[in-house]
């Protein structure tokens, strides 16, 4: 019998000795959640999400408000289709080759995954997922995702160097939330810049090479 077989079947006879539904008798086996090994590209997890049919699963509360989730052989637990999903989404960039490490599981709750340096919960009650403080075993998000990737705990952990990165990271940031908050009215300033010193009807003759044109009619004169 598997790891995860076994660890089914604890769940399944605490659940006919306690009464309990799966979830709660679940979470009563899982207090804190297992330290595993395992490691996996991004794109076979997106080919079990492709593949494999709904898993039906006691959340204790009406269907229409779970998840639709699978049985994921690599994460060892029902995982939500959209969670996959919300995840294909953030590692855009690192593209179906990305490398994730898993670093803890908590059945029907949720999975911590590492994508280089990126630490992401995996929430499997619901379809979503979650940036990570980059500190091993931490559970709180980072003061600004992509930036400053520490929460406020560990910040101060940091040596110089990823010091100076963050605060880097964090004006180019500042500078380019200004430019695009002020290019809108700098823009309008300078079409109407432009409009003021076109020339006037008055300046137009008939003899003048210039042709103007009138706000009004825009027709040439």
């Amino acid at each position: 019998m598997t790891r995860d077989r076994k660890r089914k079947a604890e769940i399944r006879a605490a659940q006919q000795t306690t009464g309990r539904r799966y979830t709660q008798a679940a979470h009563a086996l899982t207090k804190a959640p297992r330290q595993v090994e395992r490691a996996f590209l991004l794109k076979e997890l997106l080919t079990e999400c492709s593949t494999q049919p709904p898993a039906d699963v006691d959340w204790g509360y009406p269907d229409e408000f779970a998840p639709r989730v699978f049985e994921s052989a690599l994460l060892g637990t029902v995982v939500p289709y959209g969670t996959v999903l919300e995840l294909a989404g953030t590692l855009a960039q690192e593209g179906t080759d990305a490398r994730l490490r898993v670093e803890s599981v908590s059945p029907l709750e949720g999975a911590v995954i590492r994508c280089s340096e990126r630490r992401l919960s995996l929430v499997l009650s619901q379809d979503m997922i979650r940036e990570l403080c980059q500190e091993p075993g931490c559970t709180q998000s980072p003061i600004r995702p992509f930036i400053i990737v520490r929460c406020p705990d560990h910040l101060a952990d940091c040596d110089a160097n990823a010091l100076a990165a963050m605060a880097s990271a964090w004006g180019y940031a500042l500078h380019d939330e200004l430019d695009r908050t002020t290019r809108p009215a700098s823009v309008a300033a300078s079409r109407l810049i432009s409009w003021s010193r076109r020339p006037s009807p008055r300046a137009c003759s008939t003899s003048s090479p210039r042709r103007c044109c009138t706000r009004a009619s825009r027709t040439p004169r």
